[in-house]
């Protein structure tokens, strides 16, 4: 994974960690990290915001969010690999997730979800 990714998220939640009423969307590999896996619990609630693997290499072969190393490159067919980084991926969200929302729709959709669950549980 790469390791200047990690310490520029590990920083930028450090920075951020007295703040509130914000929303930081983090990237996939953002979780990665054990700190920032401590860092998020304590700071918030974390949302999972999952996608069938099929609708995240998709939106990755249109250059909505660029793929960052990580330790799958070897493997050539970009199907397979993000499907190995995929899984790889989820027993961290697993471990730090109070909240999962199904989004296999657009970027709106899930904002509304999350508002929704907000709304819900919070009573804000």
């Amino acid at each position: 994974i790469n390791s200047s990714y990690t310490s520029s998220t590990t920083t930028i939640l450090q920075s951020l960690k007295n703040e509130s009423h914000i929303v930081i969307a983090g990237g996939g590999g953002m979780v990665i990290n054990e700190e920032n896996r401590i860092l998020m619990k304590e700071m918030s609630n974390v949302f999972w915001i999952y996608s069938l693997v099929e609708l995240c290499i998709k939106r990755l072969e249109n250059g909505l969010r660029p793929p960052l190393s990580n330790p799958f490159e070897n493997i050539s067919d970009p199907q397979e690999r993000g499907e190995i980084l995929f899984n790889f991926r989820i027993p961290y969200y697993c471990e730090i997730a109070d909240m999962l929302i199904y989004n296999n729709s657009t970027i709106e959709k899930a904002v509304r979800k999350i508002y929704d669950e907000i709304n819900s549980c919070f009573k804000y």
